[in-house]
């Protein structure tokens, strides 16, 4: 039997490939976190991993990875996007995951009322999953967070979701935020580094008025809407190589949604890894290679939507399990 539809639903995308190091082992604590999480607070949720180009000479994501024995309040489902899928797109023989088009999949098929597309090697604060069980979104925005950097030690394993929480807090060095670039922790707010980060926003500041800075940093990670705000913006642009997740935050502003920031106690903490892999060859920012075009849509409130109506692989048939309690 289907479950009732959820509030929210969480997209992922990722494959058993190893990639920067303990992937598996990340995605454990991830899921271990955001499921507990979700029973903790009684969050009616789903999480849509979309599994892509899955390596032939490894186990699937559901045979690798250990799942808590329980998580009835956000069931599991896992979308396979198949090797002969990621063939038709340019440059499928250089980069083996889309990551992406890959959201744009789950994004599609999520059947919540809003729609978090984000990343498997998060942890997410108490306090925000518990704002999210208020149930009091607003379908008339989208919503960024700050993203807190765990550098240099691992996650420890096998602990509470309190314990986990508490060591994030203790060992975070790096905050993404609206500002465009990473702080120190502990750094000063006058001192040369912090400066530079505060003159570059207050030059976006004067170049976007009278709009809103967009709040751009670590776009891939956190981007929540309601899930018809997906739907009219189709997603992602799906240019691949590159990714534009820049261009979303550009997008929603443009078709009348209103930015909001959730401050903290509400966070995320972002797993360390190392990088490698053709992935890794995308822009850092894709608004420094297409800025005239986007401020361009806040001037005119015209969403760029080079996406067609088949986006996220609307024409193609995907097999999905169910991962339940």
């Amino acid at each position: 039997m289907t479950p009732l539809r959820p509030y929210i639903s969480f997209v992922v995308v990722a494959r058993n490939d190893d990639y920067g190091g303990n992937f598996v082992g990340h995605t454990e604590v991830f899921l271990n976190n955001l499921l507990g999480l979700c029973e903790r607070h009684k969050l009616p949720a789903e999480l849509v991993i979309v599994e892509w180009n899955p390596p032939v000479d490894r186990p699937r994501l559901k045979e690798a990875c250990a799942w808590p024995a329980s998580h009835e309040y956000c069931p599991v489902r896992i979308i396979k996007v198949s090797h002969a899928s990621h063939e038709q797109f340019t440059a499928s023989q250089k980069v083996v995951m889309f990551e992406y088009l890959g959201k744009n999949v789950g994004v599609r098929r999520a059947r919540g009322e809003y729609v978090l597309a984000t990343n498997a090697d998060l942890l997410y604060a108490s306090e925000l999953i518990e704002f999210f069980a208020s149930q009091s979104l607003d379908h008339g925005s989208f919503y960024r967070i700050d993203r807190y950097n765990i550098e240099g030690t691992e996650v420890p394993a096998r602990k509470s979701i309190d314990s986990q929480l508490a060591y994030c807090e203790k060992h975070y060095k790096l905050v993404q935020n609206r500002y465009g670039g990473d702080f120190i922790r502990g750094e000063s707010f006058v001192s040369s580094r912090s400066l530079r980060r505060i003159a570059t926003y207050l030059k976006n500041a004067i170049l976007h008025f009278p709009y809103p800075t967009p709040y751009m940093n670590a776009a891939g990670d956190f981007f929540l809407m309601a899930k018809e705000s997906w739907d009219k913006l189709r997603g992602y642009p799906e240019i691949p190589p590159y990714a534009y997740p820049d261009a979303l935050c550009y997008m929603a502003m443009a078709s009348g949604l209103r930015q909001v920031e959730l401050r903290s106690p509400m966070r995320i903490y972002h797993q360390p890894h190392g990088r490698g892999g053709a992935e890794t060859g995308r822009p850092r920012s894709d608004y420094e290679r297409k800025k005239k075009q986007y401020r361009m849509m806040l001037k005119t409130k015209m969403p760029w939507l080079p996406n067609n109506e088949g986006w996220g692989l609307g024409g193609h048939k995907l097999s999905e399990e169910w991962i339940t309690s």
